[in-house]
């Protein structure tokens, strides 16, 4: 099982900086993370598109991913999918409060 975690701070500018970590990945895998709407609906990629939403995860099953939003992901999704791109398969979810 993956050990996801998500952190959210607030740069001096006032954007918003996503870092999602975790442990316990397949090694040197693609991992798409995707956000669900508070509202509910279909998974969209977190970040502008795809490709931008898209990591490898490290020969040692490491995963780290940090990406710069103008906006407050908290606000804009109520959930993150980490998906195992190679698959479709959800290997993780992380509620965001």
């Amino acid at each position: 099982m993956s050990n996801v975690y998500v952190t959210i701070v607030v740069n001096p500018d006032g954007q918003y900086v996503a870092t999602l970590s975790a442990k316990n990945l397949k090694p040197s895998t693609p991992y798409l993370i995707e956000g669900i709407p508070p509202s509910g609906g279909l998974p969209t990629p977190l970040f502008s598109t795809q490709d931008e939403s898209i990591f490898t995860s490290r020969a040692d099953g490491v995963g780290v991913y940090s990406h710069l939003m103008f906006f407050d992901p908290r606000i804009g999704f109520s959930q993150i999918f980490l998906m195992d791109f190679s698959t479709m398969q959800i290997v993780a979810t992380v509620v965001l409060s």
